[in-house]
């Protein structure tokens, strides 16, 4: 997958999702879908691929209440 491809509201996500992850230290799945809520047409499955955390399972508080 290329930037090319992607839509610009997804491109606004993945740069969003960097920009938090410099400022912050953490990025994950929940994160990524967050930022897209703000970000109409935004395609959250390939903001995930690209960053490298499609396939990722949620931790934290979310996987205790799923077990």
């Amino acid at each position: 997958m290329q930037l090319s491809d992607l839509s610009p509201p997804t491109l606004r996500v993945i740069a969003a999702a960097l920009e938090a992850k410099a400022r912050y230290g953490m990025l994950g799945p929940g994160s990524i879908s967050k930022l897209a809520k703000h970000e109409p047409g935004a395609n959250v499955e390939q903001a995930l691929a690209f960053l490298g955390l499609a396939g990722r399972m949620e931790v934290g508080a979310d996987a205790e209440r799923a077990s």
